[in-house]
């Protein structure tokens, strides 16, 4: 689908680790986003910082995407919705404000109504199968909005586990308030440590998904470290990559653009 530019209607503080931002367009219609669209994936485009107006992806002929000379190039970055209102077409999307604010960061952070940035997707990959008896639910802060859509989504006598990596800068008890209320039992946190020995690993190894295997449906997103560690360990006892969703959404000392090859070649392998 065609890019197509999306204007700020509200900015909600969400405890200091997030703002909350509501975006509106005629085009944001029950056509373009599906009612099931818990964890798809959406590109937000940003205007570069010398730049007076925001330059969008174009599609020729072909339907190939055509973009902007380098210099009028926006800058993207990948995001879910954390919900949908058709009536008033609009989307919600949570902005994690990092300490080193990034384009999106110091968007979401200085954002005011009327604001406009681009829009693309929603694409296809799903973080979960419905059907599935047991699900797994892994992330950290960057991947809350899509968890917390996908729980609501299933209903709350479905079997489901979320293992939260958190800094210990962030207020665990806000995250459960804003995002956890109704299902606070079937969450646990843990310290998010930046390292591929995580102790979410030891976690998900507790579970013994290998002697059930077939009734899970297990979703990795967050810092790349961790899922990348929890996604071998799902290889090494075979998994079915059906019932998997690992995506790195960032890395740790990386912006979008120095990590985009990276992220690649590991969601590829």
């Amino acid at each position: 689908m065609t890019a197509i530019i999306l204007t700020l209607v509200s900015v909600t503080p969400m405890g200091g680790a997030l703002n909350r931002l509501v975006l509106s367009s005629p085009e944001l219609t029950s056509e373009r986003i599906p009612a099931f669209f818990a964890g798809l994936h959406i590109k937000l485009f940003f205007k570069q910082p010398h730049q007076a107006e925001l330059v969008l992806p174009q599609r020729d002929e072909n339907d190939k995407i055509v973009w902007p000379e380098a210099d009028k190039k926006p800058l993207a970055r990948t995001y879910s919705i954390a919900d949908f209102d058709a009536e008033n077409h609009t989307i919600t999307v949570d902005f994690v404000l990092h300490r080193d604010y990034g384009i999106a960061s110091e968007f979401a952070k200085l954002a005011k109504p009327g604001d406009r940035l681009g829009f693309a997707g929603p694409g296809l990959i799903t973080m979960v199968n419905p059907s599935a008896e047991q699900h797994l639910l892994v992330g950290d802060l960057s991947a809350m909005p899509a968890i917390a859509a996908v729980l609501n989504t299933l209903t709350l006598k479905d079997s489901v586990r979320v293992i939260i990596e958190l800094e210990r800068s962030v207020d665990q008890t806000l995250i459960t308030q804003q995002y956890f209320a109704a299902r606070e039992h079937q969450v646990t946190f843990v310290e998010q440590k930046f390292t591929d020995k995580s102790e979410i690993l030891e976690l998900v190894r507790n579970l013994q998904i290998s002697n059930t295997k077939d009734q899970w449906s297990i979703a990795l997103a967050g810092e790349h470290l961790t899922v990348v560690s929890i996604r071998k360990y799902l290889r090494q006892i075979d998994f079915d990559k059906k019932s998997l969703y690992a995506v790195p959404y960032w890395r740790n000392q990386q912006n979008e653009e120095t990590y985009h090859a990276q992220r690649h070649e590991v969601m590829d392998t």
